[in-house]
């Protein structure tokens, strides 16, 4: 029952090899992408004002309960268990007399127990900010910009769903997402234009944009009390990326990239945007219904994607000036 049933109700509350030329002729994958026939249109970064905090009104009681069931199914003593609630109780409500070190390892505590719970972020889901489309958005990052190296892009994407279920919860914004981010840009940027490794440069800048990419998936901006649907995000954006909605042609067709001065800078900035889009979606796929073909669904979702591939572009840009 949780592993199947709860999967899809409740789990979220999360090739032919290509030639390293500079062509932009990807054969053999399902998700197309166009010649690189156009030159990256700079924009600047989306600035949102008043935007709110987020877990500013406190979790609701299914939301508590959510996170609960975790921790009384975890392999702690009963005495950490009640420890452990009764500290996540005090943060929420703001009376935590916790140094904010020790408030930080009781969030990394519990987000390990509920992601592997519920199997938040696990890679074998292979849906949307997992899988193949976290490789779609840096490979085609890497040929709108003419870069060479797709395969490799393509390829270590989606490492970091690779490296454990204790460092998931640095894939989000209150995780440590824009530290790791500019880490592996640092990282790339040095590689790539010192010309010392170049094919370790592109693994880094691929492994960057993951936890760009991972942002703007409102999910990821979003406490573990928020996870409830999830993966009913991720899979509907799956089941919709090259058929039905067919959202990667919304990728595909996109030229402009942000300029990015600071890769961490850019994941918090890129957080305060995707979070806008959290509350509507969620509340739809709350209501159940047709909620995937509602008009705002559809657009919220482009924009949520053009933002990711705006920002991955802007990242190819950083590492190679």
């Amino acid at each position: 029952m949780r592993i199947a049933n709860r999967k899809s109700m409740v789990i979220g509350a999360l090739f032919v090899l290509v030639t390293i030329t500079n062509t932009a002729f990807v054969p053999a994958l399902a998700f197309k992408v166009i010649e690189q026939t156009n030159m990256p249109i700079m924009m600047f970064e989306p600035i949102v004002k008043d935007a709110k905090q987020i877990n500013d009104t406190g979790p609701t009681k299914e939301q508590v309960n959510f996170v609960f069931e975790a921790i009384k199914a975890s392999n702690l003593t009963n005495k950490e268990k009640t420890e452990l609630m009764k500290n996540l109780e005090d943060i929420w409500s703001g009376e935590s007399i916790l140094p904010a070190s020790e408030k930080q390892e009781v969030i990394v505590k519990v987000a390990t127990i509920v992601f592997d719970y519920y199997g938040i972020d696990e890679r074998e889901v292979g849906v949307l900010w997992n899988g193949n489309v976290h490789s779609d958005l840096a490979q085609t990052a890497g040929i709108k910009w003419g870069t060479g190296y797709y395969d490799i892009l393509y390829n270590h994407a989606s490492d970091p769903d690779t490296w454990g279920i204790w460092q998931q919860w640095q894939h989000y914004s209150w995780g440590g997402a824009g530290d790791k981010c500019k880490l592996f840009a640092d990282s790339a940027r040095d590689k790539i234009k010192n010309q010392s490794d170049p094919i370790g440069g592109y693994t880094d800048l691929s492994v960057s944009m993951h936890y760009m990419s991972d942002i703007a998936n409102p999910w990821h901006t979003k406490p573990l009390e928020y996870q409830l649907h999830h993966i009913d995000y991720e899979n509907y954006v799956s089941g919709n990326w090259t058929s039905g909605i067919a959202y990667c042609n919304d990728v595909n067709n996109n030229w402009y990239y942000y300029y990015v001065s600071d890769p961490k800078a850019s994941v918090d900035n890129l957080a305060s945007v995707s979070t806008q889009y959290f509350g509507y979606i969620d509340s739809k796929i709350s209501q159940g219904g047709d909620w995937g073909n509602d008009a705002t669904v559809i657009s919220d979702t482009r924009t949520v994607l053009l933002h990711a591939i705006r920002y991955d572009m802007g990242l190819v840009d950083y590492v190679r000036r």
